[in-house]
């Protein structure tokens, strides 16, 4: 996510930088309106800045399933998937409570398979110009910068026994990165599963909380720090010339698709995390008042 995070905050300086060129300021402040969507970049082979999208790499080969295969849901202990997974283990989970325990299973389960596995993750950023100092005008001018921030990538590699040749974490590359995921019931506003096959798919969709920046310290959103990185504006460097002094994040609820196989192994994963808010920030002596709309949406997909 930190990437995806860091357009938004480039994307805010760029409009200030170009709105000072038009002599804009005195106005109170920026006004951040975002719909963020995401997961953490993957550790070993993720861009480490966001760039103009990426082409889409040919698939890989198509490789023989691993012998080994992922523990599936029926309760939230941490565990690398085992061999020969008792019967059971592809049983649609019913309850909040089956399907929450489900979800940190198979997905931390799967974040420590040691087969063969191609994981692709493909991502979407869109963000639009909502309100700018001199209207419709100046948006249309500043548009295409932001356009070029945002946009769509795919990224994809190939691990063995949890890594890439070149070292790369298989571990870190799923959401929530370097990490495990840890969701709690009293996070989950709402979850279903239904059969898919030999296996299942999962919906969860996580209350709305809110979050708050002070200029130096993030108040982290409880639930969603469950599942991702949470924008955190602190992390974010600009430079000494751009300051975002303040900002007040509501994340509307994030959205996990989670599809199963029938040896609890996560085949796909979706993350969606619709988030606004509004903020302050200056470069030099120019403040300036900017809304911005958009999304993010992440997919990761496993083929072992």
């Amino acid at each position: 996510m930190k990437k995806e995070i860091k357009v938004v905050a480039i994307v805010l300086a760029a409009l200030i930088i170009f709105l000072s060129g038009f002599g804009i300021g005195a106005t109170k402040g920026i006004k951040v309106n975002v719909t963020y969507e995401g997961g953490s970049a993957p550790v070993g082979g993720a861009p480490a800045t966001t760039q103009a999208p990426a082409t889409t790499q040919a698939p890989a080969t198509t490789q023989a399933p691993a012998t080994t295969q992922a523990p599936a849901g029926n309760d939230s202990t941490t565990k690398a998937p085992e061999a020969n997974a008792p019967a059971g283990d592809s049983k649609v989970p019913a309850t909040t409570e089956e399907i929450v325990a489900a979800y940190n299973k198979v997905l931390n389960g799967t974040k420590n398979y040691q087969g063969k596995v191609h994981i692709k993750k493909d991502s979407t950023v869109s963000l639009q110009i909502t309100d700018c100092p001199g209207g419709n005008l100046v948006k249309n001018i500043v548009q295409p910068v932001v356009d070029n921030l945002a946009g769509a990538s795919t990224w994809e590699d190939d691990y063995e026994n949890g890594v890439t040749p070149e070292g790369g974490k298989f571990y870190n590359a799923i959401t929530p990165g370097d990490r495990d995921a840890a969701l709690t019931v009293d996070a989950v506003a709402s979850a279903s599963a239904t059969a898919d096959g030999a296996g299942y798919k999962m919906t969860i969709t996580l209350k709305p909380e809110t979050s708050k920046f002070d200029g130096t310290n993030t108040t982290d959103p409880v639930f969603h720090k469950q599942i991702t990185n949470p924008l955190n504006l602190a992390e974010i460097d600009l430079g000494d010339a751009i300051q975002i002094t303040a900002a007040d994040m509501a994340y509307a609820g994030a959205t996990l698709d989670v599809a199963v196989d029938g040896e609890g192994r996560i085949t796909s994963l979706g993350l969606k995390m619709p988030i606004e808010g509004s903020g302050t920030g200056k470069a030099g002596p120019i403040n300036a008042t900017i809304g911005i709309a958009g999304s993010l949406d992440d997919v990761y997909t496993m083929t072992y």
